[in-house]
């Protein structure tokens, strides 16, 4: 995939070399560069190694072009406490996470950056991350809407029987304000408050609620937007 190659032999004071490879790749050099290199330089390489009028048997190393692995986590992402969130990773790498496990799945189960190097041969190495964070939750509330205008699943909302006042603040990742309500029959479009649709990813909500019996809670929690 237009990367460089080198490859070499041992070093044998007053010896000369002689390779050969696909394409008809000819070469007398001990060390061998090949800038740009592409599928066409897959195949078998052979050597043979001439000192004074003794020359060596042929040996040969087999070299593979191959793609950098292409991998994806995802947007940064939330989830409720008591719950996880599972990536899955294409089958054919081998995966190396940020806690040494192996495996091509990973649960996330606390906050924090998750991080994934997969690779495929000697060097072709590609790493993603990805922030989780975990929230407590409010029961009976969307953590994900499609504002979409089908009808189905457009708004975030509260569930707000039995209660007396409501002050929810909604919040970016990067901790910047989108939107405020305190009306019980208040909601949340994604829209922002100049009334335009914000980018799919997670959100972050902060509620006041106080009951008739006067008492306030305080909870945070998450919402994702997909469009």
């Amino acid at each position: 995939m237009n990367d460089t190659l080198l490859f070499y032999a041992d070093t044998i004071l007053g010896a000369t070399y002689y390779w050969s490879g696909p394409s008809g790749y000819i070469s007398t050099n001990q060390f061998n560069l090949i800038l740009d290199a592409n599928a066409s330089i897959s195949g078998i390489y052979q050597l043979t190694t001439t000192l004074s009028d003794c020359t060596s048997d042929t040996t040969q190393i087999n070299i593979q072009e191959v793609d950098l692995p292409v991998i994806d986590l995802g947007l940064d992402t939330a989830f409720c406490l008591g719950t996880s969130v599972t990536f899955t990773m294409p089958q054919g790498y081998t995966y190396l996470w940020n806690d040494a496990s192996t495996s091509d799945t990973y649960i996330a189960s606390d906050s924090g950056t998750v991080i994934v190097t997969a690779s495929i041969g000697p060097g072709c190495l590609t790493t993603d991350s990805v922030h989780v964070d975990d929230y407590q939750c409010l029961s009976n509330v969307p953590n994900i809407i499609t504002p979409n205008g089908d009808g189905i699943n457009d708004f975030l909302y509260f569930d707000t029987e039995g209660l007396r006042f409501i002050d929810v603040t909604i919040y970016d990742r990067w901790g910047a304000f989108i939107y405020h309500w305190s009306d019980l029959n208040g909601y949340w479009n994604g829209r922002n408050l100049n009334n335009i649709p914000v980018v799919e990813g997670v959100y972050f909500y902060v509620a006041n609620i106080t009951g008739y019996d006067n008492k306030i809670k305080g909870y945070k929690g998450f919402v994702s937007v997909q469009k």
